[in-house]
């Protein structure tokens, strides 16, 4: 999250960012992978789903907005999301996807991406 917050600071005068928290990739009670993956059990509820991206809210910066997918993971299934993805759209079509992550997952190529369309 560190480097995507760095690229929404260099941006975000130009650009709006925004997260869509899907499913928990790595929830606690289910493929938990340790590390500093934090404490989420697989959501059943959309309250559970709303009250974990809260604490994406917490590391997330100022200028990003966060939304929160449906139970059915319509946005997830919609744009291939699982388990992370970056999109830049504009005027309402996708003008950049990013590979799926977390191999294929580049905050570099998306920034790489704005540096040659947007002006920081």
């Amino acid at each position: 999250m560190k480097r995507f917050n760095t690229v929404i600071e260099k941006y975000h005068e130009q650009v709006d960012f925004a997260v869509i928290y899907i499913e928990e990739a790595h929830p606690t009670d289910g493929w938990a992978t340790g590390g500093d993956n934090p404490d989420i059990n697989q959501h059943r509820t959309q309250a559970q789903r709303m009250a974990a991206a809260t604490q994406l809210r917490a590391v997330a910066g100022p200028d990003c907005e966060i939304y929160v997918d449906t139970m059915d993971d319509s946005a997830n299934y919609q744009y291939g999301a699982l388990f992370e993805r970056l999109y830049v759209l504009q005027d309402g079509r996708v003008v950049f996807q990013g590979g799926r992550g977390p191999l294929e997952y580049s905050v570099a190529a998306m920034e790489a991406f704005l540096a040659t369309h947007v002006k920081a």
